[in-house]
C-alpha cells in the first residue's frame, strides 16, 4: 500500500507529502506490527513517521523518525518520542507501555515525505 503513494509523490513535482494509512481491521499493537510500519523507513524520502494508538476511552501519538544507534554509530534505528516523558525510545518500549495501558490497537499511521 505504502509504495503507491512513495511512486505517486516520486513523479509529481510536491517536495513535501503526508501520507495517510489507516487499515480495516486496526493493527495489533506488537513489535512485529512495527517493524511493519517501520519499513518505510528504506526510502531516503521518509522523514517521519506518525502513529496513532487507541485505547479504550483514549489514545496516543508518537512522533518517530530515523535517529543514529548511540550503541553503534554505523547502525541507524527508528526511535519514537513518546507523551509519558521517557523521551525518545524504541518500539518495544511502545509495546510494553501499551500494553500497560491497555491499548491494543494501532488506528492510523501517517509518513512524512520529502524530496
Amino acid at each position: 500500500m505504502f509504495e503507491k503513494h512513495w511512486l505517486t509523490f516520486i513523479g509529481s513535482d510536491d517536495n513535501i507529502s503526508l501520507v495517510h494509512v489507516r487499515w480495516v481491521e486496526k493493527m495489533d499493537v506488537c513489535v512485529s506490527a512495527f517493524e511493519t510500519l517501520e519499513s518505510p523507513f528504506q526510502y531516503p524520502q521518509v522523514r517521519g513517521m506518525l502513529v496513532t494508538v487507541g485505547c479504550e476511552n483514549s489514545g496516543h501519538v508518537f512522533a518517530a523518525t530515523v535517529c543514529e544507534d548511540e550503541e553503534d554509530a554505523s547502525k541507524e534505528k527508528v526511535f519514537y518520542c513518546n507523551s509519558w516523558g521517557k523521551g525518545c525510545v524504541l518500539a518495544s518500549e511502545i509495546v510494553q507501555e501499551m500494553d500497560k495501558q491497555n491499548c491494543p490497537k494501532i488506528k492510523y499511521v501517517q509518513y512524512l515525505l520529502r524530496k
